[in-house]
């Protein structure tokens, strides 16, 4: 009977382990979504500004061609 109450507390003690990690994973994987998303914003700043660059410099070039070689 003895060792019944000590499997029996050991699978308490695990379920709670088990809902710990549970509640962990989840709240790294909502900061993984959240790290993404922050991630694909940046790369859209920057492929913007890369477009923006291109359109700049392909003004100064009719205009001032010596600062495309600079």
């Amino acid at each position: 009977m003895e060792a019944h109450r000590a499997l029996r507390k050991e699978g308490v003690v695990l379920r709670e382990e088990l809902r710990e990690l549970g509640q962990m994973f989840a709240a790294l994987y909502e900061q993984q979504q959240a790290a993404a998303v922050r991630l694909q914003f940046k790369d859209e700043i920057i492929r913007e500004m890369r477009r923006q660059l291109r359109q700049a410099k392909a003004k100064a070039s009719h205009c001032i061609p010596s600062l495309i070689s600079a």
